[in-house]
């Protein structure tokens, strides 16, 4: 059996929406996770994934 990609799609919740990440999201996300205490906990490969910008 070939295996097939899913298509991506949002999936709605109640306190939530999960949608695929697109490159316009990145600047929010590195807002929310660009810290290196985050990174420090192993997050991203640990203290030496850290980059200080996006």
């Amino acid at each position: 059996m070939t295996a097939t990609r899913p298509v991506p799609t949002t999936i709605p919740g109640r306190s939530v929406r999960l949608q695929p990440v697109q490159r316009a999201h990145l600047p929010a996300l590195f807002l929310a996770i660009g810290h290196p205490v985050v990174f420090a906990g192993g997050y991203g490969g640990g203290a030496s994934g850290y980059r200080g910008k996006c």
